[in-house]
């Protein structure tokens, strides 16, 4: 990914809501989606269900 690719992705990861920018952010640290819910305390579960929200935005915003 190049210098503007990443630029274009911060920029929708920024306009994201919290709980699922903190869930983006730490996925594109390389946290695996477990572990990401592990630091966010939440649930596997709600880790997928906040991913397929985050998928359906970022397309859209594509």
């Amino acid at each position: 990914m190049d210098m503007l690719d990443r630029m274009i992705v911060r920029e929708m990861v920024e306009s994201l809501p919290e709980r699922e920018r903190e869930l983006a952010e730490l996925l594109m640290a390389g946290h695996s989606q477990a572990s990401a819910a592990r630091a966010l305390e939440i649930t596997p579960r709600a880790a997928r269900y906040r991913m397929r929200k985050l998928r359906t935005r970022l397309r859209r915003a594509a």
